[in-house]
């Protein structure tokens, strides 16, 4: 079986869900490579880097002693190889992600718009946090520039701009009409007003089609507090801030203002969340935080907000009968096997908890170092103690 997630440029958050949800049997092998033409101008450069992750998961897989297994992660290795050797279009693709389980003759290869670093794994899923990892550095932004007459789209994915298609409603001219001056200011107000309620309908169709994600608006202050006064509840909580351009400006000009805004957008979703995650861990709240709790956590299915450092990882291990992820590699607590060693559990729990439809937020600066560096927010809060 060969497919694709990626069947335009967009890697959505659902089809990542989707990819974490498979089983395998007995594993899934999942390989990323860096294909940057900068970095890689020429196939065998991508070919030699795939041979050298083979070797190290190969050789991993035969550590195991398990000859089920090592055939298995064997089996998958070819089948990634016959993939790259089918003269696959590299136009546009930075990075790329090769997922199977030779045994259940399933295979995805995912093309991706964002470098990643090299690396090889298997497991009972697909290693998926270097994907919702890309999504969350990467996640497209809507940016609506309104005045009293335009309202001008933007999609910004990967920092590229592509402009939408927007609305331009002429405002009526005192020489056009034969209404009293008086009239004639009543009549361009109902105007403007009109111009703003059709460009929140525009804004919330727009919104509605991509299923996910913020916006950003700018604009003379009327006419972003008229837009916004006309917005539908959805779109309202999905409205992230302002950024300061002129609504005629240049592409390039916008680019430069929604690069800024993308950095304000994320830290304060970041805020957002570590904020929520205080208060989910005081005096008898559930939250969870540091390593063993967290693990503990996806154990039980109650995670509803997986919060992780960028750039964290940390060993542990993993029970082969019953999937129970922890720190300690003599004994499950869960049934009582002796678990298998893994290198970075971190990414096992990221892989769990997408597959439980748990959000996942990666923070940076240093902002988890007071929590362990990873944590949770359980799916279902207890009401706040009087």
């Amino acid at each position: 079986m060969r497919s694709t997630l990626n069947q335009g440029r967009t890697i959505t958050e659902e089809a990542v869900r989707a990819l974490a949800a498979h089983v395998g049997d007995p594993a899934v092998s999942s390989v990323y490579l860096d294909m940057d033409g900068a970095r890689r101008p020429v196939r065998v450069q991508v070919e030699a880097a795939f041979e050298h992750l083979a070797d190290s998961l190969m050789a991993r897989a035969r550590a195991q002693g398990n000859r089920i297994l090592a055939k298995a992660v064997e089996g998958d290795l070819q089948r990634m190889r016959d993939w790259l050797g089918t003269g696959w279009d590299r136009s546009d693709i930075r990075g790329l992600a090769l997922f199977s389980s030779s045994r259940q003759g399933w295979f995805e290869a995912v093309p991706l718009p964002w470098p990643v670093a090299d690396a090889a794994g298997f497991g009972p899923r697909p290693h998926v946090v270097r994907l919702v990892a890309a999504l969350d550095a990467n996640r497209a932004l809507l940016v609506a520039l309104i005045d009293r007459r335009r309202l001008r789209l933007f999609d910004f994915e990967e920092g590229n701009p592509r402009e939408l298609p927007g609305l331009t409603d002429l405002e009526p001219r005192a020489v056009d009409t034969d209404v009293e001056l008086g009239g004639f200011g009543h009549q361009r107000e109902e105007a403007a007003r009109v111009h703003y309620r059709r460009a929140a309908e525009r804004i919330d169709a727009v919104l509605a089609s991509r299923g996910a994600g913020q916006w950003v608006v700018g604009g003379p202050d009327e006419a972003v507090a008229g837009l916004e006064a006309r917005l539908q509840p959805p779109a309202s909580r999905r409205l992230a801030g302002r950024v300061s351009v002129r609504v005629s400006a240049p592409i390039s000009e916008i680019a430069e203002a929604v690069r800024e805004a993308e950095q304000s957008v994320k830290l304060r979703r970041e805020t957002h969340a570590v904020r929520t995650l205080e208060e989910s861990t005081g005096p008898g709240r559930a939250g969870s935080i540091g390593l063993d709790a967290t693990l503990k956590a996806l154990g039980d299915r109650r995670v509803g907000t997986l919060l992780v450092a960028e750039g964290f990882a940390a060993p542990g291990a993993r029970c082969p009968a019953c999937g129970h992820l922890g720190t300690n590699v003599w004994q499950c607590p869960r049934c009582g096997s002796t678990p298998v060693a893994v290198d970075d559990v971190v990414e096992f729990a990221v892989d769990e908890g997408v597959a439980q439809h748990a959000a996942v937020e990666f923070i940076g600066a240093g902002r988890l170092d007071q929590f362990g560096k990873i944590a949770a927010i359980d799916r279902f809060q207890p009401p706040t103690p009087d």
